[in-house]
């Protein structure tokens, strides 16, 4: 939706004026809501509890996702609580 408001802007600017905003500040709040609202919060959560989240618990995620700690750069942060 935001590609079409992006390619009609210059159109309604143009044909409507600053009117054209008040069409199109209420749609970026609509936006807002369902993504506060309906999306969950990933920030802080390790990437398996992500892939749990949003249903993707497939054990072959689980297991690159191991198989990644495992390699030497996953070890070389391990130890070190993901500072270099």
């Amino acid at each position: 939706m935001q590609l079409i408001f992006q390619y009609a802007t210059p159109i309604g600017l143009e044909n409507i004026g600053w009117k054209y905003f008040i069409v199109h500040v209420p749609w970026i709040v609509i936006e807002f809501l369902v993504i506060y609202f309906f999306l969950p919060e990933t920030k802080g959560y390790a990437l398996e509890e992500i892939a749990i989240l949003f249903g993707e618990c497939h054990t072959k995620v689980i297991e690159l996702i191991i198989r990644w700690s495992a390699c030497s750069f996953g070890r070389q942060w391990a130890g070190t609580g993901g500072n270099p």
